[in-house]
């Protein structure tokens, strides 16, 4: 068996297998869910997610960078395929960081593990042959995008009484790239083109605080209604052979989070330092639909102790692309205080018919600068 698979072999069956792809659609490496935590918990459910505090939710929904106060960066690097003969050299990599302030956020792209900037897929080197099956070139394949996020939500205009209700909106502006032939080379039937395009995405999330309405009580209990539109202006790529659709997704989620305090329960130090809460848990769930894309459905929920411990499962459904099954993962989460923390997440979740699972993992630290303004 050859080392390397012909281009266009690995974009037809190794996206339509594992990246939910059914049918023809440009650049569909923009449709993986980026960071560990959400593939633990069904691989999509980040749509209507303001709890956890990383920099790699606003491409599930750009409203939510203006939930998150400080400073986040958020890093995630995978080797894809790691466990199929032949492919050794395909990784998934981003890198984020977000800032937010009262209700105002941002997100910005950094330099990633793969030597791009925002998040990227690289497939290595890959054959072109020539109508004979010979080899007659070898080049560098890539696709990559860098998002430039704005979002703000009601309580930076103090809009909403007692904070029972938050609403924000958000827009990512995202340039593309798609490198899938070699420099000067037109494409021929077995290389696309090489080409780039800019699209937007839109964000609108929806957030009310029930424990509020309740007096004398401990816990948090809060409901989120999230939904986003990715590619709203229906472009195309532009290629040398072919316009290639960009995926045009809408997904809309729910979430659903409760929390009780630790103050309520102990007066340690060392816990208080580290911990608000004495347990959380949490249950998100996502649907996501495309014109050109098969249609998704994802399930998770979340157990924490101490705001350090998490453990995480949930079930991703897409019966076009053959991609079900259950996903696990867990995350363990360093805080200091209320000032800073540092967070490592891992997960498992199905790899379709070339390998049986594929793992993932990412790390977040942040920095809540605005606690020193208080």
């Amino acid at each position: 068996m050859k080392k390397k698979l012909m281009i266009t072999l690995l974009l037809t069956m190794l996206f339509s297998v594992l990246l939910f792809a059914v049918s023809e659609a440009g650049c569909i490496f923009l449709t993986i869910p980026v960071g560990s935590l959400n593939y633990a918990m069904g691989s999509e459910n980040s749509t209507a997610d303001i709890w956890h505090n990383n920099a790699f939710s606003t491409q599930a929904n750009p409203a939510l960078a203006s939930f998150h106060e400080g400073i986040t960066f958020s890093n995630s690097h995978d080797n894809w395929f790691d466990k199929v003969e032949g492919i050794s050299d395909m990784y998934f990599s981003s890198r984020y960081i977000n800032v937010a302030y009262k209700g105002i956020g941002i997100n910005l792209p950094l330099p990633n593990q793969n030597a791009y900037t925002g998040t990227s897929l690289d497939y290595g080197m890959q054959e072109r042959l020539n109508a004979n099956g010979q080899i007659v070139d070898i080049f560098h394949s890539y696709e990559y995008c860098k998002n430039y996020t704005l979002a703000v939500n009601s309580s930076s205009l103090d809009l909403m009484p007692y904070d029972i209700l938050t609403v924000g909106a958000g827009l990512t502006y995202s340039k593309i790239y798609s490198h899938l032939s070699p420099e000067g080379v037109p494409a021929n039937q077995n290389v696309k083109g090489n080409s780039s395009q800019n699209v937007l995405n839109l964000g609108l999330i929806g957030k009310i605080d029930v424990s509020k309405l309740i007096q004398d009580n401990p816990y948090t209990i809060q409901a989120t209604l999230g939904y986003s539109a990715m590619n709203i202006g229906r472009k195309k790529m532009n290629n040398i052979d072919e316009d290639d659709p960009l995926p045009n997704e809408n997904k809309l989620g729910l979430g659903l989070y409760a929390s009780y305090p630790l103050s309520d329960s102990y007066d340690n130090p060392l816990l208080n330092f580290i911990a608000k809460n004495l347990y959380s848990g949490m249950l998100l769930i996502n649907n996501t639909s495309s014109e050109n894309l098969s249609s998704t459905s994802s399930f998770g929920m979340e157990v924490g102790l101490l705001d350090t411990f998490f453990l995480r499962t949930g079930y991703h459904s897409d019966p076009k692309g053959q991609i079900k099954g259950e996903t696990l993962g867990y995350g363990i989460k360093l805080n200091f205080s209320k000032y800073a923390f540092v967070e490592y997440n891992y997960s498992q979740f199905p790899g379709g018919e070339l390998q049986h699972t594929q793992n993932n993992w990412d790390i977040s630290t942040g920095i809540d600068f605005t606690s020193f303004l208080k």
